[in-house]
């Protein structure tokens, strides 16, 4: 499944020094999470060349870089090489959960996290299925809160209003109540 190594960079620096963690890959690695990112390459990282840093810049559309949600978890889908049906599949994950800073490199055959200090723990959920990992990480870091119940619902928002009014146009007189279009929130971006 995967393969790990725990080594001090910068041994100069003592107990505090950075870590790296590695862990194998396979060449044939399909990649999901470690973040919200806009990727080139879809919803799947390249495992060939991606790189990242664990923090939200709070920037617009980056693409391939992390936009609002740091998550230093992953899930490796790929085919059983012997099997051709949907059964073939297998899933594993790895949450590498740490308060310090750090980045990881995708490339050929690793994956390579970069931290800055502190106690690093490595959790490698082992699946078999997709569904059982997202369960076995869940059981380690907790379910989500039940939202309030306004929160379940269509929301609507756009960059660029000027106004309160203009916003409250978008409410009464334009199309939603007007369409009868059921609207539970209506919020503004942060150009307002």
């Amino acid at each position: 499944m995967c393969r790990c190594a725990l080594s001090r960079l910068l041994a100069r620096l003592g107990a505090d020094a950075a870590r790296q963690v590695d862990t194998s890959l396979l060449l044939s690695a399909n990649i999901y999470g470690l973040g919200e990112i806009i990727s080139s390459s879809g919803f799947r990282r390249d495992p060939n060349s991606s790189i990242g840093t664990n923090w939200a810049p709070d920037a617009a559309d980056p693409v391939d870089q992390n936009e609002y949600g740091v998550h230093p978890f992953w899930l490796d889908h790929r085919q059983s090489p012997s099997s051709t049906s949907d059964e073939g599949w297998k899933s594993h994950g790895v949450f590498l959960a740490s308060a310090a800073g750090a980045d990881y490199l995708l490339r050929p055959g690793v994956m390579e996290w970069r931290l800055l200090r502190g106690p690093v723990e490595l959790y490698v959920f082992a699946g078999p299925t997709a569904g059982q990992v997202l369960r076995q990480y869940s059981a380690v870091v907790g379910k989500a809160a039940m939202p309030p119940y306004w929160a379940l619902g269509f929301h609507l928002c756009r960059w660029g209003y000027t106004t309160v009014n203009e916003t409250r146009a978008q409410v009464t007189a334009m199309a939603m109540r007007e369409a009868d279009i059921p609207l539970e929130a209506m919020w503004n971006d942060i150009d307002l």
